[in-house]
């Protein structure tokens, strides 16, 4: 499925191997977390090896918000981004099968070139994710002009969805985070407005004053990002 939707505008036709049995994930669920209670899922894409959460910090927001989190290992950058995806679905649609998952509240999310990774599967399978967070990095599916060099593209990394796909994926809130020194700011800024162009109904864009590429993911920001996406379509 990933490569009927994503298509093979990067090269998604080369290279890696992927055996959902071979592969592993980092997974934090809240310690208040009771069966029966429904929790969201946050999927994570992560732009290192590690697909886990180490900040106290977050684990008690996620934990405020009944959050739980899942991220793949072993998926980071340098990985074939439909390995990534594919990960990434695999998680989202396998975790309400140990864990109470409410159904309006399935997000995807992602660093830098998780990030990117993170905006494709949001539009590409709105049936699977009620919402996307992308922190410094962004994909789309059209080329996009470079504001700053005349003649020049930012390319489009996956297929244009569907107009029965698009119809459904408008609607899904998306939280674009960047910050003033982030060498991937005015792709981000230029992207959420080609989006909002397009049709995307529900559109965040938070830029972190004075943060670069490696602020990391901190407060206030995740928190207001994430209140967008509960905010956000319910399903549907």
């Amino acid at each position: 499925r990933v490569r009927d939707r994503y298509g093979l505008v990067r090269g998604l036709e080369g290279g890696g191997s992927y055996d959902p049995g071979a592969e592993s994930y980092s997974l934090w669920v809240p310690s208040t977390y009771r069966p029966g209670e429904r929790h969201g899922l946050l999927v994570w894409i992560s732009p290192t090896a590690f697909g886990g959460l180490r900040s106290e910090e977050l684990k008690r927001l996620l934990a405020e918000r009944r959050v739980i989190w899942i991220g793949a290992n072993n998926a980071g950058n340098p990985r074939p981004v439909w390995e990534r995806l594919s990960l990434a679905l695999d998680a989202a649609q396998a975790l309400p099968d140990f864990y109470d998952v409410d159904p309006r509240r399935v997000w995807i999310g992602g660093y830098s070139g998780g990030g990117r990774s993170a905006s494709a599967l949001l539009l590409l399978f709105p049936e699977v994710f009620t919402g996307g967070l992308c922190w410094m990095g962004v994909d789309t599916f059209e080329e996009i002009p470079v504001p700053y060099k005349p003649g020049h593209s930012w390319s489009a990394s996956f297929e244009r969805p569907g107009r029965a796909l698009w119809t459904r994926s408008r609607k899904r809130p998306l939280a674009l985070v960047t910050g003033d020194r982030d060498f991937n700011r005015s792709e981000t800024r230029a992207v959420g407005l080609a989006l909002r162009a397009r049709g995307l109904e529900r559109l965040l864009y938070l830029q972190i004053p004075d943060a670069d590429h490696y602020f990391g993911l901190r407060q206030p920001w995740i928190g207001q990002a994430l209140d967008w996406l509960d905010a956000g379509d319910r399903g549907g």
